[in-house]
Order: C-alpha cells, then structure tokens, then sequence
C-alpha cells in the first residue's frame, strides 16, 4: 500500500511540474523601433512575395496606433530586396506608413544586412534574416527635414514566395 501512495504522490508531483513548464512564444518575424518607439506586429501578419521585376517585397502590418482624437492609424513597414542575375539578394529600400503618410529611407542613411538568404530546394520560396538601420524621410513635393524618423529593425526567417512566372526566369 505504501508503494502504491508514493507512486501517486510522485505522479501527482510529476504532473503539477509539467504544468509549470515555459512555453515558447513564437518569433516574431520582425522586431522593429520607428522614431524610439516599438512597431509591434499585428498578429505577425505580414506579405513576402519576389515580383516580375525580381524585387522581394516584404510588408509587415503593425498594430493600430492612437491618434490625438483616440483615431485608429494604421502603420506598415516594407522591405523590399532586389535579387541580381544569379540569385544573390542587393539591398533596395524601406518605407514607413502611418496612416495614410509615408516616409521612404534616406540611401545615404541606410544600413542593411542580409543575415541569411537560402533557397528552397525548388526554388519556388527562399528565406530571409536581416537587420535594417535608417532615416527615413516623408515623400513627397515637399520633403521636409524635420520630419525625418529612425527605423531600426531585424527581420527573422520569412519565407518568402516565389511565383509560377518569376519562377521560370530563375531557374533559367
């Protein structure tokens, strides 16, 4: 009898430390600050697709923002990386949207590293890592320079999407 009662004590313990386990939350695809302040993801929502013209364009959605009068602002991040000839990815741009307003990165005051770049095995998708350091400035006629923003980022392991007609250009 006694065995038995230690048996359940010892699995009774078993199972309420199991219920104490950390689970792991889910990486973020990407992790950003725009003017000092957090971009947070909207569900990790986000679009990864190479177009006709080779350009990778990543859009992530972010959390609506407040405006003064309590109004929702909703803001998105693009990425967009240009691949070469033979495969390899360049850098191309970033752009900010908050409510209707973009700002596009400054090119002289932009840093961009791509951390990892691997094709699927049939090259219909790759995946991406980078990181992204930039001033960027609102488009427009009437670009002004106080109102430029910072925007510092990572990007972890999005698949992006390549299509049928993009495809047969590739692995030509």
């Amino acid at each position: 009898m006694k065995k038995s009662s230690t048996f359940v004590v010892l699995l009774a313990a078993a199972f309420s430390f199991q219920s104490f386990k950390t689970t792991e939350t889910p990486q973020a695809p990407i992790t950003a600050q725009v003017a000092g302040h957090s971009f947070v993801s909207a569900g990790n929502a986000y679009t990864a697709q190479l177009t006709g013209t080779k350009t990778a364009v990543l859009t992530f959605t972010g959390t609506d923002l407040k405006s003064a009068d309590g109004s929702a602002q909703p803001q998105k991040i693009n990425v967009e990386y240009k691949l070469n000839e033979v495969g390899d990815i360049l850098v191309k741009g970033i752009s900010y949207e908050l409510d209707g307003k973009k700002f596009q990165n400054v090119p002289e005051a932009t840093t961009m590293n791509v951390t990892k770049f691997e094709w699927s095995s049939d090259k219909k998708s790759f995946v991406i890592s980078a990181s992204f350091d930039c001033q960027a400035q609102s488009a427009g006629a009437f670009q002004s320079n106080d109102d430029a923003i910072a925007i510092q980022g990572k990007i972890e392991n999005v698949t992006v999407s390549v299509p049928a007609s993009a495809f047969a250009a590739i692995s030509e």
